[in-house]
Formats: structure tokens, C-alpha cells, sequence
């Protein structure tokens, strides 16, 4: 959801979604071709107010990227409309897309804003991470090693989302 700002009785994305540990040291870098053992799994969310769609490329339970689709009304996010979403949203979306490796946009319509974002963990600095709406108690210590899918699958499927591929 765009940048912590959606009203309490809406349902939103998860608001944690920890880092796990890599259990493989010496595990390969993004570098390798993108032939390797990389899976897409798709999640959906569609309530009255939002229809959202989140989609992580992974190998294993490390996901390298994320990209997601939410269209919302403004009443859901509590905003009168268009114009008090953009006074409020986008200072917010100009902190977040001067991060490295992360780009989040907001189409505003007549009754619904339309938020993409796309995310490549493997490239962001974990500082950068917990920048991210949602993400700000992520564990980046050493101990935590990538964004870890089987965690963030509990997440999203308490909020009510179901995995469509």
C-alpha cells in the first residue's frame, strides 16, 4: 500500500515481512544467468475498495524481486480524493524513488489511484529496505540474509490475499 497512509479498517498489505536467514554461504549472486532456477509466484487481493496484485521472482524461499499492482479508492485510504492523495502521497513516493533499485508510481483517476512498484532486493541495500512502506521492521542485521517468501506468503494470506500462480 502507498506509503503507510491507508485507513485502519481497509485491508492492507502486511506491515512486516522479515528478512530470513540464507542458510547457503556461498550462495551465487544475481549475476548468474536468469535461466536458473527462478520461479514467479503471484498473489491476489480484491476487496470492495482494492484490487491488488503482488508478484515475486525467487530461487528457493530468497526473493530477488517484487512487483505490485494495487488499485484503491481514496475513501479506503481515508483521502476526500485526488487531490489530497497527491498533496499527501507525493512527497512521499520522491523520498522512495530516490532509492537505488526501487521504483514506486501513482496514476490518480476520478474515484481510484492506481499504484505500481517494482522492488529488486538483490541490488537494494538492506538500509534501503526498510525504507520501503511496510518494511520498516525488517531484521537486517547479519543474521538476516534476504526476504524470505515463505514468511512473506504467511503474511499476505492472513491479510485475506491468495496465490493465483
Amino acid at each position: 500500500t502507498a506509503c503507510g497512509q491507508q485507513d485502519s479498517n481497509a485491508t492492507a498489505e502486511p506491515e512486516f515481512v522479515p528478512l530470513a536467514q540464507d542458510e547457503a554461504t556461498d550462495a551465487p549472486e544475481r549475476d548468474v544467468p536468469e535461466t536458473q532456477d527462478a520461479t514467479d509466484s503471484v498473489y491476489e487481493l480484491n476487496t470492495a475498495d482494492m484490487e491488488a496484485t503482488s508478484t515475486f521472482v525467487h530461487v528457493g524461499d530468497k526473493i530477488l524481486t517484487q512487483h505490485g499492482v494495487n488499485v484503491t479508492s481514496y475513501e479506503a485510504f481515508g483521502f476526500d480524493g485526488e487531490e489530497e492523495a497527491r498533496a499527501v502521497l507525493e512527497p512521499q513516493l520522491a523520498e522512495l524513488n530516490a532509492l537505488d533499485h526501487y521504483e514506486h508510481t501513482v496514476e490518480y483517476g476520478e474515484t481510484h489511484m492506481t499504484e505500481e512498484y517494482f522492488a529488486d532486493y538483490e541490488a537494494m541495500d538492506p538500509a534501503d529496505v526498510v525504507k520501503l512502506p511496510g518494511m520498516d521492521a525488517l531484521d537486517t542485521t547479519e543474521d538476516a540474509d534476504y526476504y524470505s517468501l515463505a514468511q512473506t506468503v504467511d503474511e499476505l494470506e492472513s491479510a485475506g490475499y491468495t496465490k493465483v500462480q
